[in-house]
């Protein structure tokens, strides 16, 4: 029930009001938390609710951030805690610190750590070749020549 709310909210991101994204997030984490209350030794429940907290966190203004961004790596730190081997989970870490600020923890350095170890655990895990190559685009800003090179004669 989570994820089809979370799938909803990632609709309403594009096709509605910010109010019917959030409506939809806050539905997913209620969700998650009665999974997690049912049987919380489940890593991939925590990794869930910490994506609905993040995805939370982007839609809230400065205060929300802190708030959701804190709970979404707490979910993502227990799901890595009960499997460290959950892929997700390092995508969810990873993307935590790179959307958190350097002074308050974030590093670009780490994120691309647990994109890779994620890759590494599952190499078909789309979110984290996604997630490290947008991350490796954003930082490489520097001009390419396309062509010949112009120390090559013709």
């Amino acid at each position: 029930m989570s994820r089809a709310e979370e799938a909803l909210a990632l609709y309403y991101v594009d096709h509605g009001t910010s109010a019917d994204t959030v409506h939809h997030l806050e539905r997913g984490i209620q969700a998650a938390k009665v999974a997690i209350d049912r049987k919380g030794d489940v890593s991939a429940y925590h990794a869930t609710i910490g994506n609905l907290y993040g995805e939370l966190a982007a839609q809230s203004g400065v205060v929300g951030k802190m708030r959701y961004g804190r709970l979404a790596s707490a979910s993502f730190a227990k799901a890595l805690e009960l499997d460290p081997k959950n892929p997700l989970a390092h995508v969810g870490a990873g993307i935590g610190k790179l959307e958190t600020p350097g002074m308050f923890g974030g590093s670009v350095v780490e994120a691309i750590a647990e994109f890779r170890t994620a890759q590494s655990l599952d190499p078909a895990c789309a979110e984290a070749w996604i997630w490290r190559g947008s991350r490796n685009a954003a930082s490489d800003r520097s001009p390419k020549r396309i062509g010949p090179s112009p120390k090559r004669s013709r």
